[in-house]
């Protein structure tokens, strides 16, 4: 790269300059100064703390900053990106182009939006095309801001009815229809608030989530077939659930990704998402009505389902389709204003403490000899906890660069680094990472020995379980705070039998350090410690 595509050979000066990124009191390469000498002024050698924090500052810098790009191609665009013959600049509502753009450059962090800059935006965004040295607002561009986008797609608008009667038809762009269409499902008749009986009591909520709504009705606005000549229908039945249904065939893509049953029934994947219209929803994202992730329907679902309620979701066969439908609680005896939650409830307690946060890399030496070398040779008070094994590997969270000068008298090979994410996917190295966290969790409870527990040994080695022992044997009282009360005593240490036969119960917990999903954590198993009557020597099983 250096002498192809930088070197003299490239015929390339660079007119706008090259920047050249160092950290601080690092050496560049011999071939970055042969660089240097040839471009002269035209090279420039910044001095950073890194590339990360670079680009901070960068984006620091350019916060304020609007700069164009140049038009995409239309020649392979989706339907909404195509320019859309016959509209002109005079067919948009540009007051409220240039509002919703303003909440998309700040979502985005571009900096501020002015009217002198909102075309250059639009075409930058493609939402307004040049084709044959004309330009036009795109098909994307009037379903958003459209001052009469139903002249040019009268079927572009949202049927409702209620009980299959009060038919009410939604019309405009899809900013006008969006918001008409929520005010709409808010209403009591529609939404009503609810009593749910829940167990021993009951809660008052909304029918149906306000969240699963919207995000129904965003997937029916920005995901529906354009093309299709057909309307989009809300039905609501009452007391029972809330139908969306939006012309759209299923895609090839979501052929592969979703698995559909005989009736065209599917649950929603996580993290999947198939754009129809791109233009509409890059919009819609910048004005923080839908996410970019794909998780609309699995959190209508959620949502749904946390409420006592369902969702379902199909494209129907033969049918070029899209319905999804919210169930709101089971009415309690047809009532329309009370609903009695159906599913079932089940408590589930994981005794994992998490830890919030891991080191992100594992450091791992080669030494020679074994610990009566190391005591001897190595400062072994400054190497922190760490993994020692009979085979010379070595095993701590501490950098390579660190335990390298450390440990430099026994080493045997370099000190490496290995990702943590790396680590994961091996079985054997995860069971290094677990006993080396177990080591660092062992020193957090030796804190605690002057308040009684100590650390169960086998053999001189930790035997994963820590109890309390008594206070010169008497009872040991424990005294803490939690989030809700302070001077919380608890007897961790009770002197028990009679007088000429007294024994202790001490409380104590076995530990282990386990990965649970994505989560690292210490999982715990309360038990009890029987010691003689000094309170400290375990009683035979």
């Amino acid at each position: 790269i250096m002498d192809s595509l930088l070197g003299p050979s490239s015929g390339i000066d660079f007119r706008q300059g090259v920047y050249w990124c160092a950290r601080k009191g690092e050496t560049v390469y011999p071939s970055v100064e042969i660089l240097k000498s040839r471009l002269g002024k035209n090279f420039q050698l910044l001095e950073i703390d890194g590339f990360d924090e670079l680009l901070v500052d960068v984006n620091k810098e350019l916060s304020g900053v609007q700069r164009f790009l140049v038009q995409p191609s239309v020649a392979a665009a989706q339907f909404d990106d195509r320019p859309l013959q016959g509209a002109s600049w005079a067919d948009i509502d540009t007051d409220l182009a240039l509002a919703t753009l303003k909440k998309y450059c700040e979502k985005l962090e571009r900096g501020a939006i002015t009217s002198q800059e909102l075309r250059p935006l639009m075409q930058e965004l493609g939402l307004l095309v040049t084709e044959d040295g004309i330009e036009c607002p795109s098909v994307g561009c009037v379903l958003l801001f459209g001052r009469d986008p139903n002249r040019f797609f009268p079927h572009a608008v949202i049927s409702a009815t209620v009980d299959g009667k009060k038919r009410k038809v939604f019309s405009g762009n899809l900013l006008r229809q969006r918001q008409a269409v929520l005010e709409w499902l808010d209403e009591e008749g529609i939404n009503p608030t609810i009593k749910v009986k829940k167990g021993r009591k009951h809660e008052s909520s909304k029918a149906y989530s306000d969240r699963a709504i919207v995000e129904l009705l965003v997937n029916m606005l920005v995901h529906r077939d354009y093309e299709v000549g057909k309307a989009s229908f809300i039905e609501v039945s009452a007391n029972r659930s809330i139908r969306f249904s939006n012309p759209g065939a299923r895609s090839p893509t979501a052929n592969v990704r979703l698995e559909c049953d005989a009736d065209g029934i599917f649950s929603p994947v996580p993290e999947f998402s198939d754009l129809r219209n791109r233009a509409l929803c890059d919009v819609f994202f910048g004005m923080s009505a839908m996410e970019r992730s794909g998780t609309g329907l699995v959190d209508a679902m959620d949502l749904s389902r946390q409420q006592g309620g369902a969702a379902t979701f199909a494209f129907p066969p033969e049918q070029d389709l899209f319905v999804g439908e919210l169930f709101r609680p089971e009415a309690s005896a047809g009532s329309s204003h009370i609903a009695k939650d159906t599913r079932p409830v089940g408590t589930y307690l994981i005794n994992v403490l998490p830890f919030v946060s891991m080191p992100q890399a594992v450091t791992h030496l080669k030494i020679n000899g074994g610990w009566r070398e190391l005591e001897e040779k190595v400062d072994l008070e400054n190497a922190g906890s760490f993994v020692l094994e009979k085979t010379g590997d070595l095993w701590s969270f501490a950098t390579a660069k660190y335990l390298q000068r450390l440990f430099a008298p026994v080493l045997a090979a370099p000190a490496e680094e290995i990702a943590l994410s790396d680590i994961e996917l091996d079985e054997v190295l995860r069971k290094k990472v677990s006993w080396l966290v177990r080591r660092h969790f062992e020193h957090h409870l030796r804190r605690f020995e002057n308040d009684g527990l100590v650390i169960e040994e086998s053999d001189g080695k930790p035997a994963k379980r820590a109890y309390f022992q008594s206070a010169r044997g008497r009872d040991r009282i424990f005294v803490y705070d939690t989030a809700s009360r302070k001077g919380i005593r608890r007897g961790v240490a009770k002197r028990r039998g009679d007088e000429a036969r007294p024994y202790f119960e001490c409380e104590g917990f076995g530990y282990e350090v386990v990965r649970l999903g994505q989560t690292w954590g210490v999982r715990i198993k309360p038990f009890y410690m029987f010691t003689k009557q000094d309170g400290v020597t375990p009683l035979p099983g």
